[in-house]
């Protein structure tokens, strides 16, 4: 974690001798989203100079998809998993500034005298909501699949369907994919394998660019598949149907075009630990499911909320 601390010096335009000198507001930024150059800006423009005080210390801390403002015992915490780190820097600003020079309410002329008033309530420590996703972000994703099977002749295509509920960096996925059969050469004949599978992982982001446009990340999980084989060429029905169960990982990178909606590639990799002989009356034992599967797909990432 890197810290840069801003200063920030005026000289107050009043007569008073004491009221002359410069004082300077002590802001320390931890992280690089937002940086320290791009707070130092925002600050410039929304806070009142003749207002800075001696003592005043104020931090702004990058904590990944939350950043968090502290100035004078207010501290104000916001969500933010696109990293957009110049609206960040604009927001601690006005928080910094709210704090520091709290909005006055002047009284109009009909009104009794500001003591009779009730008391102003406190600043609230919660900035507005915008629309940039939640904590708890739920994404759909929807992409073109391809599949091949090591050591077979063929690959086929499809579409892959996922949903991913997260916290942070981290989220759980469930997926699912449909594919068109593929071919696996099994001596006399030619057996069209199709898999449906239906699987659970666990997600964990790992890098992030800078503004948060970019992201990869990795998933480990369980896969459960039906696969339905069926011979190419014989006189009989010659059709098998399977069950198994089998360890998922793959690795994506998000390319977010807006906060809510962007771009995937990803790689698909599953094991099947006890690959199954597939025996086809009346030819008997003909070829055994593939113990590797390997994918890629590319398509749409949609943050729902």
């Amino acid at each position: 974690m890197r810290g840069a601390v801003i200063g920030i010096g005026v000289l107050l335009a009043v007569s008073s001798p004491a009221r002359a000198q410069p004082t300077a507001l002590r802001v320390t930024v931890e992280g690089d989203c937002p940086s320290a150059a791009n707070v130092e800006a925002a600050l410039a423009r929304v806070l009142p100079m003749s207002l800075i005080g001696d003592g005043a210390t104020a931090t702004v801390r990058d904590r990944g998809n939350v950043y968090s403002i502290d100035i004078l015992g207010v501290h104000r915490e916001i969500a933010d998993a696109a990293r957009a780190c110049d609206e960040r820097a604009r927001a601690a600003a006005v928080a910094i500034a709210l704090v520091l020079d709290p909005p006055k309410i002047e009284p109009s002329v009909e009104e009794p005298p500001p003591d009779a008033q009730p008391p102003v309530p406190p600043l609230s420590s919660t900035l507005p909501v915008d629309d940039r996703p939640s904590n708890y972000p739920i994404a759909i994703e929807l992409g073109a699949l391809l599949v091949v099977a090591p050591g077979e002749p063929a690959a086929t295509g499809g579409a892959r369907l996922a949903v991913a509920a997260g916290y942070g960096g981290f989220a759980a996925v469930l997926s699912t994919s449909v594919s068109a059969p593929i071919a696996i050469a099994a001596a006399p004949t030619v057996v069209d394998l199709t898999r449906i599978p239906l699987g659970g992982s666990l997600r964990v982001d790992l890098l992030s660019s800078a503004h948060g446009r970019v992201d990869l990340s990795c998933e480990l999980g369980i896969e459960a598949a039906l696969l339905f084989a069926s011979a190419r060429g014989l006189a009989t029905n010659a059709t098998q149907t399977r069950a198994e169960i089998s360890v998922s990982t793959s690795a994506t990178v998000h390319v977010w075009l807006t906060p809510r909606a962007g771009l995937l590639l990803a790689a698909h990799v599953v094991l099947d630990p006890r690959p199954y002989e597939l025996d086809i009356e009346p030819v008997g034992q003909v070829a055994t499911t593939p113990w590797l599967w390997l994918g890629l797909s590319l398509g749409v990432a949609v943050r729902a909320r």
